[in-house]
C-alpha cells in the first residue's frame, strides 16, 4: 500500500516495469528519451569517463538507439606547462563488431600497459566482461560469466582479478574473478545492493557502495561506502 501510494504503481505494476528495464538492459539497448546528437556527430548521453594510465586518452561510452558506443577522446595539450583552454579532440569511435557493451551499470577500466580497455557486454548472447585493443577496437579477450547479468566491472592493478556486481534472478551481489584459473568467488551474499566496486591497491581489500543497514531495509534509498577484507569479509 505504501508504495501504491508512493509511485501511483501496484507492486505487481513496479515489478513488471523493474523487468521491462532488465530487458532493455539486458539487450544492450539505451535507456529511451536519453538520446540526443550534438552537430549530428556524438551522441548526447556520454557515460563512464575513464582516463588511461598515461593520462593522454580518455574512454567513454555514447548511448545510441542501437547500443552503447565506445568512444576515445584525446586530453587537451598543454602549453608552456599549463593545459589547453581547448575542448577534448574530436572522439574516434572503436568499432565493435562482436560485443553489444552496455550503454548503463557499466565501467571502462584500462590495462597497466595503456593498450587494452576492459568493460561488461554480451557476445552473442552470453554475459562477458570483454577486453578491446584501443587502436584497433578488435576484443584481444573476454571472460564469460555465468549470470543474467555482469555489472561495474573493474579490474585489479596487476591485472589479474576482476570485481563486479553480478545478477542471478532477482539478486544482486559482489563477485570477484581470477583471470589465472578462471575462479569466481562471491564476496557478498546478502538482500542489499551493493555497487561500484573496486580492489585495493593493496589487493587485500574491496572498496564499494551499498545500501546495507543494520534494520534490514532493503529499500533504503542512501548508500555508504565501506571497505570489506577479501579473506575475512570484515567490513571497516
Amino acid at each position: 500500500i505504501a508504495k501504491k501510494i508512493a509511485t501511483g504503481k501496484s507492486l505487481q505494476e513496479l515489478e513488471s516495469d523493474f523487468s521491462a528495464y532488465i530487458a532493455h538492459r539486458s539487450k544492450g539497448d539505451a535507456l529511451p528519451g536519453a538520446m540526443e546528437y550534438a552537430n549530428g556527430i556524438l551522441p548526447g548521453y556520454n557515460i563512464s569517463p575513464s582516463v588511461s594510465p598515461d593520462g593522454a586518452l580518455i574512454a567513454y561510452l555514447s548511448a545510441t538507439p542501437q547500443g552503447a558506443l565506445l568512444q576515445l577522446a584525446s586530453t587537451p595539450a598543454k602549453t608552456d606547462g599549463h593545459a589547453s583552454d581547448d575542448h577534448l579532440s574530436p572522439a574516434r569511435e572503436l568499432n565493435i563488431n562482436r560485443a553489444s557493451i552496455y550503454p548503463v551499470d557499466n565501467r571502462i577500466s584500462w590495462t597497466g600497459d595503456g593498450t587494452t580497455m576492459m568493460m561488461a557486454g554480451r557476445i552473442n548472447g552470453a554475459e562477458a566482461i570483454v577486453f578491446i585493443d584501443i587502436i584497433s577496437g578488435r576484443i584481444v579477450s573476454c571472460e564469460f560469466m555465468p549470470f543474467r547479468a555482469g555489472m561495474l566491472p573493474a579490474l585489479s592493478d596487476d591485472g589479474r582479478y576482476i570485481i563486479f556486481t553480478g545478477s542471478v534472478s532477482s539478486s544482486s551481489d559482489l563477485y570477484m574473478y581470477d583471470r589465472h584459473n578462471a575462479s569466481i568467488t562471491r564476496i557478498t551474499e546478502d538482500a542489499f545492493f551493493e555497487r561500484d566496486p573496486i580492489i585495493a591497491r593493496d589487493g587485500n581489500n574491496i572498496i564499494y557502495s551499498t545500501n546495507s543497514n543494520e534494520s534490514g531495509d532493503i529499500m533504503r534509498g542512501s548508500f555508504d561506502i565501506v571497505q570489506q577484507n577479501i579473506k575475512t569479509g570484515a567490513i571497516s
